[in-house]
């Protein structure tokens, strides 16, 4: 599992964002306070909004592919 802190600034973001987990093949997760949202759901995405800083949670061990996909949305480091 890997875990990273992603922001999306705008709907240009999420578009982009979306567009990227949906090409993953392994399960993703957004998680905002209490709330887990399956990151690969547009509405679920749009729901969460934009400029706030959340979790993302996927469901393999390469790192590396992570940071490939959505090293752009992601801060705070790694």
């Amino acid at each position: 599992m890997v875990k990273a802190y992603i922001q999306l600034e705008s709907y240009d973001d999420v578009m982009k964002f979306h567009k990227a987990a949906s090409a993953c093949r392994y399960d993703l997760k957004i998680q905002k306070d209490a709330d887990v949202i399956n990151a690969k759901s547009l509405m679920g995405l749009l729901c969460v909004g934009t400029g706030r800083v959340i979790s993302l949670i996927a469901k393999c061990n390469d790192r590396g592919d992570v940071i490939n996909k959505f090293g752009d949305f992601i801060v705070n480091g790694f």
